[in-house]
């Protein structure tokens, strides 16, 4: 009787740690941030981040994007407006050019996507956080047919896709690779 009293008590603890693991997941995942985007202009100097739930309230934050394209940090005002956003699109549209030109009688249209890494100041039931994440900058590339053309931008979307530690974690050559399709990544990462 007492062996089987001493086995149900492990099954009891053993559920009571599952639980318990589940419950500090879930508080920790209660307090973090995913920001979702607007494009609410049609054109390609305007981006607003906001976080996708109510709890969280955005207060600043810095995108920092591969340094092939635009070396130095950008701002993101407590609104969430990217800051800067006209002379970074000139820059991927230089570097867009740098790979393709125009050809008379052709109009050419790619979709690609842009890696970012944003670290947010958030608040979260009143607590103040900091989160650095990568996203994927999803854009559409027009290029018309006439010489000397610039290419038109517009951008699609914003995936969140991994969480990082700290930002001396961060290898940026990596987001470089990435922009060249030397690296890749597959989605979901992780499974629920």
């Amino acid at each position: 009787m007492s062996i089987l009293a001493l086995l149900v008590s492990f099954i009891g603890l053993f559920f009571s740690y599952q639980a318990n693991d589940l419950a500090k997941e879930q508080y920790r995942q209660s307090r973090l941030i995913v920001l979702k985007a607007d494009f609410l202009k049609q054109d390609d100097t305007f981006i607003h981040v906001e976080p996708i739930d109510g709890n969280t309230h955005f207060i600043r934050g810095t995108a920092y994007l591969p340094p092939v394209i635009h070396k130095e940090e950008v701002p993101i005002a407590s609104n969430g407006n990217i800051l800067h956003m006209g002379s970074i699109s000139s820059e991927i549209k230089d570097h867009f050019l740098t790979y393709v030109s125009s050809e008379k009688g052709i109009t050419k249209i790619s979709e690609g996507d842009i890696p970012v890494l944003i670290k947010s100041y958030y608040v979260s039931k009143g607590v103040g956080y900091t989160d650095i994440s990568l996203y994927m900058l999803g854009m559409q590339v027009i290029l018309t047919e006439e010489q000397h053309a610039r290419p038109k931008i517009q951008f699609t979307s914003l995936a969140f896709i991994e969480r990082y530690n700290e930002l001396n974690d961060i290898n940026y050559e990596m987001l470089d690779a990435m922009v060249s399709s030397e690296k890749g990544f597959q989605l979901p990462i992780n499974k629920p």
